[in-house]
């Protein structure tokens, strides 16, 4: 593979290649190359290559330029209009949906629009809503779509203005499992406002606005509670600390009435919706809350691994398993060992409150303390300095990549060599006379010390690494650093 990549740098030879290679070598190379044919800032890329494969006319082929390929509007155009049904699934699934620029910014050519946004495209998919859903879904599923059609779609204007409220709601739902909603656009949003260069203004603000609206237009129904109860799980994740802000022009506590029910709430919905609102709320507003479900915003907060057992008792006491379906699902009870120790100690507490009761229920409470196992189990094995074994020992072999192993255990130590310079300065401050290298001090030095050769002896196998190296730097120089400070 590596001889044919040498001898196809010239592109005379990839075209002529690529005209007559198997078509399942040519959906390798399309899956691995990720060919951009699009036109962007004044010039044209290898679109010589787009027409060779597509007159091929091979379904193998076509399939890899509509799932990989960031293909011109016409292509796009013609695999669409004349694929058959999972060719068309492919185009509306891959990168060309979108121009280079459309998905993060606001359009700044408005007469440049991808092909999906081209008069009589989607309309017509629109149109007949119900045979087309299995469509519209790997379309509104998918992260290359222009943001700016989501912030239409969550606002209800052109070209979705004339859904019927089902058709619309049904819509929002398909959009949930898009990467371009997730928290993560929020951040890099941030990251790039903090640049010094101009840019555009990114979209990623305006669709977190019309997803937050949505609470205040969407027809109040339990069809609608449940899917926003989903869409509100990504807009204010549990235990995230940064979460997008609400329009200006809302009114949060309106909004949370709004979705307040007199019937019976069997499956939550309409409670997890008003959490979802409480979490725009100032954290000390919601703690004694009469509304259980502004009291689970609360305990869906962030900087509860700053918190002490006694807080997490007194939530558990107070409200049960509504607390303990919130707090199992918030990261942040897990990285302070006490406050993770009392939460599972509530889990087990509530599993077997009364060892008497009927089987059925037996099994249904079980289920908040067999989550907890399953959120720790899967925390240790990526964050295991956070949970030592009743010997004191810490599970690095769980990390199953080396290089991050290697890290980790760097990360430890250098916490360790931070804490006991801390002390032994302190130490001398107070009696230059005293001897600091007790027992306790000798068996953490000790420790250390045999983390830094386990370390040593397993990454000098994967030396041929960048990473390997520069973690091995990192082990050497906090080897030097202990010897200093034994030597003090």
């Amino acid at each position: 593979m590596n001889e044919q990549k040498d001898i196809l740098e010239n592109p005379v030879f990839e075209s002529y290649w690529l005209s007559h290679a198997n078509p399942d070598r040519v959906f390798a190379w399309l899956r691995e190359q990720k060919p951009d044919f699009q036109e962007g800032f004044g010039f044209v890329r290898d679109q010589e290559i787009e027409k060779v494969l597509l007159e091929r006319h091979e379904p193998l082929i076509d399939l890899g330029l509509a799932l990989y390929a960031k293909l011109t509007i016409d292509s796009a155009l013609c695999l669409f209009e004349n694929g058959d049904t999972t060719i068309r699934k492919a185009v509306l699934a891959g990168p060309s949906v979108d121009l280079n620029f459309g998905s993060r910014y606001r359009n700044p050519f408005p007469s440049l629009r991808p092909w999906i946004d081209q008069p009589g495209i989607l309309d017509d998919l629109l149109q007949s809503f119900d045979d087309n859903i299995e469509l519209l879904g790997f379309l509104f599923s998918n992260e290359s779509v222009p943001v700016y059609l989501l912030t239409a779609l969550y606002e209800r204007t052109d070209p979705f203005n004339e859904l019927t409220d089902e058709h619309w709601i049904r819509a929002v739902e398909l959009t949930i499992l898009n990467p371009a909603i997730s928290n993560s656009t929020y951040r890099n949003t941030l990251r790039f406002r903090d640049k010094t260069m101009p840019m555009p203004r990114y979209a990623a603000e305006d669709v977190f606005y019309a997803a937050w609206k949505l609470f205040d237009t969407v027809p109040v129904n339990e069809d609608s509670a449940r899917i926003l109860s989903r869409l509100g799980e990504i807009l204010a994740p549990h235990g995230e600390w940064l979460i997008p802000s609400a329009p200006s022009n809302m009114d949060v506590l309106a909004t949370i009435r709004r979705w307040e029910t007199e019937s019976e709430d069997k499956y939550g919905w309409f409670r997890k919706c008003r959490a979802t609102l409480g979490r725009l709320l100032k954290h000390e507003e919601l703690r004694d809350s009469g509304d259980i479900a502004l009291r689970q915003a609360y305990y869906a907060g962030d900087m509860w691994y700053n918190r002490k057992p006694e807080d997490v008792r007194e939530a558990f006491e107070k409200d049960k398993r509504e607390f303990l379906e919130v707090a199992i699902e918030n990261l942040s009870f897990y990285g302070n060992k006490h406050v993770r120790d009392e939460l599972r100690q509530c889990c087990h507490d509530y599993a077997f409150k009364d060892e008497y009761r009927e089987h059925k229920r037996i099994s249904q409470d079980m289920y908040c303390l067999n989550r907890f196992d399953v959120q720790s189990n899967l925390l240790e094995r990526e964050h295991p300095e956070l949970f030592p074994d009743s010997h004191g020992d810490i599970p690095f072999h769980e990390v199953s990549d080396l290089s991050l192993r290697g890290e980790k255990r760097l990360v430890f130590l250098q916490e360790q060599i931070k804490a006991i310079s801390e002390e032994l300065i302190g130490t001398k401050s107070e009696d230059n006379d005293s001897s600091w290298y007790d027992e306790e001090k000798a068996s953490l030095v000790s420790k250390m010390k045999a983390e830094l050769d386990q370390s040593n002896q397993r990454i000098l196998s994967k030396m041929a690494s960048v990473s390997g190296w520069v973690v091995f730097v990192g082990i050497v120089v906090a080897i030097i650093l202990i010897v200093v400070l034994i030597k003090l």
